[in-house]
């Protein structure tokens, strides 16, 4: 079983080597049967969405104690977004994260943060609100030993079936073998095991979906294209720590 464990973290190497490109990302909520006062939740979310859009452009101009305020109310914003979907129904995308892979190394742009990842040198960086810090890349994880069943086609691809728990929930997470998997290169020190990113980190090849059932809400992860392709070397030059 180890000997089997560590050819599937070889392999991933090997595919992560091999891979320029870019993959992208949507994390969504979906809620239960839409309520009549749909109406009113619409224009409730509207209003919501327009205050996390104005502090997200205000977070890239703001000092760190202004920062700091705007990301905690970024935090009571979304989950009322949530809480909007759980009482509405519908579907509310909650983060589009874009991956570009080239080499061993990853940039990874969020809605609120960039990550530069370069396994070759353990190098990660973080840049949230105009500021660079680094941070501690923690190893790469063993592979889940579930070899899983064949799944779905996805984005054309042949997939993976393997049921997993996040966050103590039950999951139903689809992979493509022979990719990259962002979540592992970027995977950061003190990472939960059990929590999305750290499950997704253990799965051979590139998770294309997660699903799991949150409280009467279904949360899902999904890649919604792969684009392989030459990558700016520039991308990857190291950004002075410290920067504003």
């Amino acid at each position: 079983m180890a000997r089997t464990l560590i050819l599937l973290l070889l392999a991933a190497l090997g595919w992560a080597e091999s891979f320029s490109g870019t993959i992208t990302a949507v994390e969504s909520l979906r809620g239960p049967p839409e309520t009549t006062d749909r109406e009113e939740l619409e224009r409730l979310a509207a209003t919501l969405d327009a205050r996390i859009r104005q502090h997200r452009e205000s977070l890239a101009s703001a000092k760190p104690l202004s920062a700091r305020i705007l990301k905690e109310d970024l935090g009571f914003l979304q989950a009322e977004q949530e809480r909007l979907v759980l009482r509405g129904g519908g579907e509310l995308s909650l983060a589009t994260t874009m991956f570009t892979l080239h080499q061993g190394r990853l940039l990874q742009v969020g809605d609120d943060a960039r990550l530069q990842i370069d396994r070759n040198r353990n190098l990660a960086l973080a840049d949230i609100a105009g500021s660079v810090r680094s941070l501690a890349l923690a190893p790469l994880p063993q592979p889940t030993a579930d070899a899983g069943k064949p799944g779905p086609l996805t984005l054309g691809r042949e997939t993976v079936e393997r049921h997993m728990v996040i966050n103590g929930r039950k999951a139903t997470v689809l992979a493509v073998a022979g990719l990259p998997n962002p979540w592992a290169l970027g995977l950061l020190e003190g990472t939960g095991e059990g929590d999305l990113l750290g499950v997704l980190a253990t799965v051979p090849g590139l998770p294309v979906v997660a699903t799991w059932d949150d409280g009467g809400l279904t949360r899902e992860l999904r890649v919604t294209a792969i684009t392989p392709g030459p990558v700016d070397e520039r991308l990857f030059i190291p950004w002075p720590v410290g920067t504003p």
